[in-house]
């Protein structure tokens, strides 16, 4: 915001301008953000309340295997990105997470 504003003062902008252009950009980008935010955080709450977070955590684990459930994680937060422009995906893979119950590594020098 301090670059804009220089940035607007080094190219002979009026300073009133300088603040509406930073408040449409800046407004235009958190609106956005803030409406795929906020879908994603209500469809994974919806999800985890009605039980199916829970279905999916038990098909990945079930498919993947216990010692994989990384790789599972990996295929959730690429489904779930695609359609949703990538920005709603870890939102909605957070409530995926929170059923999945992953046990800490295994330090490679205990082997």
């Amino acid at each position: 915001m301090i670059v804009s504003f220089f940035v607007g003062l080094s190219t002979g902008m009026l300073l009133d301008k300088i603040v509406a252009s930073i408040q449409a950009g800046l407004g235009n980008t958190l609106r956005f953000i803030a409406i795929v935010l906020g879908l994603g955080t209500m469809l994974g709450k919806l999800m985890e309340e009605s039980g199916a977070a829970e279905r999916v955590a038990r098909t990945l684990i079930n498919r993947f295997g216990e010692k994989n459930v990384h790789w599972a994680m990996m295929f959730v937060a690429f489904i779930v990105g695609l359609p949703t422009a990538i920005l709603a995906g870890p939102v909605f893979a957070t409530f995926i997470s929170k059923k999945i119950k992953i046990a800490p590594p295994q330090s490679m020098t205990n082997t």
